[in-house]
């Protein structure tokens, strides 16, 4: 059970919980008791956040063998996946950093470098 920021508990599988780097920890050191709270997480980020690794985490197991075609849908559904208002992505971002979930901060920092790409600083 992980337990959002503002109170909202989240029944997941270990499979998921364990792509949060953050949380793997607390499971290997058996700090959980089942119950892992995650003060800087907002229950409506970490429904994307574990809705995003069931999604990577079944990719993985059901293709064994990867073709392009299927990698191809993959890239479709983290694009649609991102397409946030900008104040969804910013907090999206942070709370995914904190969590420690490398492939979703890498998505993140290629939504950013889309969003700003050719502005000026102003």
């Amino acid at each position: 059970m992980l337990k959002s920021s503002d109170g909202d508990f989240f029944e997941v599988e270990k499979a998921v919980a364990i792509q949060f780097h953050t949380v793997k920890g607390k499971i290997e050191d058996d700090c959980g008791n089942n119950e892992i709270t995650l003060d800087n997480v907002t229950s409506n980020i970490l429904s994307k956040v574990i809705k995003y690794c069931k999604k990577h985490i079944e990719f993985t197991l059901n293709y064994t063998i990867k073709n392009e075609a299927m990698t191809k849908d993959l890239k479709s559904w983290d694009e649609d996946f991102i397409k946030v208002d900008r104040m969804t992505l910013f907090k999206l971002l942070q709370e995914t950093s904190y969590l420690n979930i490398n492939g979703l901060i890498d998505l993140c920092c290629q939504a950013v470098d889309e969003m700003i790409k050719g502005k000026s600083p102003e």
